[in-house]
């Protein structure tokens, strides 16, 4: 069940999206923002995670990589997330090689 944006129940903007599961980024609203978020690598296709949430929900605190990044909610409403997933599930297969023998 969507959305009239067209986003799945396990699909929000950052500032919406559940708090300590992984979450992949799955596009950045273009604008001032984006290009700084990139550069801090929070990039479509990278897993981050929600690690707080200031009280009023007005910022938060994501782990991106090995580092915590702090976010207005009104810049985390310019990333579009999906969870749900697990980032070892969604890796890539083809890297893993069957034992010989």
């Amino acid at each position: 069940m969507g959305d009239s944006l067209g986003l799945t129940n396990s699909e929000g903007y950052l500032d919406c999206a559940p708090a300590g599961k992984p979450l992949r980024v799955v596009r950045l609203i273009e604008g001032d923002l984006s290009l700084k978020l990139i550069e801090m690598g929070c990039l479509p296709g990278q897993w981050v995670e929600i690690v707080h949430r200031a009280s009023g929900g007005r910022a938060l605190a994501l782990r991106v990589a090995e580092y915590v990044l702090a976010l207005r909610a009104e810049e985390a409403k310019a990333v579009l997330v999906r969870w749900g997933e697990s980032p070892l599930v969604a890796k890539e297969f083809s890297t893993l090689t069957p034992p010989e023998g």
